[in-house]
């Protein structure tokens, strides 16, 4: 008897001449949201960005999360213990179909209107196209923000070179890149988009930052960007010592 997972890919999935689009969404105990969250996505997203095919991947969630998503998404898969983001991110790429995936954590998603600029660079080749909430007409980055600054300095010579947002919640691969660095990814967690962008640099893949956030949007809060630029720091140092236990 086939399972689940074999009579949905058995289905197939609609032709697009604009390509096909896997969303890939990690949850957890998303029960109050997880229904509605799908049901934006849908009523938002144009035909003309291509296909689009929804992945809720459940970490182990203790309410009724996986029964809701169940009803709106195309698939729903179980993880069978807590094992945090990176591995269900991983699951859904083994997973998608489509040619392009996005990989949004629930936070983000009513930036999904900005998937057309994360797809316009995808189709033009870039590996990886992640979200940057500094990057718009308004916002400083880390210029006039001197703590930032030198903690995005020490980032750049370890893991981070040019890239000023790892923890946006917004990522977007193509379909042969997302499965390589996923593969190759060892790390689960917050910290997973860090050691993803790293693994892409370390294989000479390009990455390209996009705005998620509009032009004239409120600049972001100082505090918010020393945080982004130390977690840049406790990233690296992280993945410089599991890349030395590998070597």
């Amino acid at each position: 008897m086939a399972t689940e997972f074999e009579r949905y890919m058995a289905h197939g999935i609609k032709d697009n001449p604009h390509g096909t689009v896997s969303v890939i969404i990690p949850v957890r105990d998303a029960g109050k949201y997880i229904d509605r969250m799908i049901r934006y996505i849908r009523s938002n997203w144009n035909k003309k960005w291509g296909e689009l095919e929804v992945i809720i991947v459940d970490d182990c969630s203790r309410d009724n999360t996986k029964n809701l998503a169940d009803k709106e998404a195309d698939l729903v898969i179980s993880m069978p213990k807590p094992r945090g983001k990176g591995a269900c991110v991983r699951a859904g790429m083994e997973k998608a179909r489509g040619d392009f995936r996005l990989v949004i954590e629930p936070r983000r998603i009513k930036e999904i209107d900005r998937a057309p600029m994360f797809l316009e660079w995808l189709k033009s080749g870039i590996d990886m196209a992640i979200g940057n909430r500094f990057a718009s007409s308004r916002q400083k980055g880390y210029r006039g923000n001197l703590a930032g600054l030198i903690a995005k300095r020490i980032a750049d010579m370890s893991i981070a070179p040019e890239l000023s947002d790892l923890r946006s919640g917004f990522i977007g691969f193509n379909r042969h890149s997302g499965k390589k660095l996923y593969d190759a990814s060892i790390l689960n967690g917050t910290g997973n988009d860090a050691e993803i962008a790293g693994l892409a640099l370390r294989n000479g893949m390009r990455i390209r930052e996009v705005p998620i956030v509009e032009s004239d949007a409120p600049p972001v809060r100082e505090m918010l960007r020393f945080k982004t630029a130390v977690s840049l720091v406790a990233d690296s140092m992280r993945l410089k010592a599991h890349w030395k236990k590998r070597s």
